[in-house]
């Protein structure tokens, strides 16, 4: 499973006057972060996660004192199927529970991941993905809604002779399996 859909990320944390902490994590599903106002566009997301963050931490020289520092993360590693996942629901204090993000997050049928994202010195050159797949929640809240999922079919005219197949889309909606124009 890790050598299909693993990944890894690097995340460095730079405090002022110390060593760099860099921490290497696989992941199987890349998480996207959808709810900030600047995050229109699954290009968007990416290139979140590798903005530096400001983040405070406790100084280890001075008890109970906290030092700004900046944390940012990199992909290390590209699996050769990349699976995202779009972070689409919040802790919300002001309604004291889970939240949906409900704004349109937009992507096309094809996505190059550049090499700003990636670890200075793993260039990937544009590393291409495809997209064959897409599951939706409908709904307005965490806790009831939906799920349906668009596939992309490799042979969706299944009454001719598979001599020439014809990609297309498909929607499965629990027991409708119907086609589609994506």
């Amino acid at each position: 499973m890790i050598r299909i859909f693993g990944g890894k990320f690097r995340s460095t944390l730079c405090v002022p006057h110390q060593k760099d902490s860099v921490v290497v994590k696989d992941w199987s599903s890349l998480r996207l972060d959808t709810q900030r106002d600047t995050i229109h566009t699954i290009k968007d997301a990416l290139t979140h996660i590798y903005t530096p963050q400001s983040v405070q931490v406790t100084s280890v020289t001075r008890p109970g004192a906290t030092l700004d520092a900046t944390q940012q993360v990199h992909i290390e590693s590209l699996p050769p199927i990349l699976i995202l996942h779009l972070n689409r629901f919040l802790y919300d204090a002001n309604e004291g529970g889970v939240a949906k993000v409900g704004k349109q997050v937009v992507f096309a049928p094809e996505l190059e991941v550049g090499n700003e994202v990636m670890v200075q010195g793993k260039k990937v050159n544009g590393t291409r993905y495809r997209l064959f797949g897409a599951l939706y929640h409908h709904g307005l809240s965490a806790s009831g809604g939906h799920y349906t999922l668009d596939v992309l079919h490799p042979n969706i005219d299944m009454s001719s002779a598979p001599t020439k197949p014809r990609e297309g889309w498909i929607r499965i909606d629990d027991e409708l399996v119907s086609d589609f124009e994506s």
